[in-house]
């Protein structure tokens, strides 16, 4: 059973699909992660990613690169949760033509 903060964060479909662009792989920016799943604007995704990285979906940490500036990036935290993996591959088919 999902606790309701996860619940919650993974009523909306792009988030399912954040989800799964992290699961199975490396860390991954906003700026990855805005290749791998369609959003209108940068702004929308950093929203979606608050909301998973606030209800624990997700992990953040900060990277730095070379010019000393932050950089966040994020992995899945729960994607191997049988309840989580279950409604990812309950909702995959919906979410793919949303």
């Amino acid at each position: 059973m999902l606790e309701p903060e996860v619940r919650q964060a993974l009523s909306h479909p792009l988030r399912r699909q954040i989800l799964r662009a992290l699961h199975g792989s490396s860390a991954q920016t906003t700026g990855e992660l805005r290749e791998l799943v369609p959003v209108e604007s940068l702004g929308a995704l950093h929203y979606h990613v608050l909301v998973l990285e606030q209800a624990g979906v997700i992990e953040g940490s900060d990277l730095w690169n070379n010019v000393d500036a932050p950089t966040r990036s994020y992995v899945a935290d729960v994607a191997s949760d049988a309840a989580v993996a279950s409604l990812l591959k309950a909702t995959k088919q919906l979410d793919d033509v949303s």
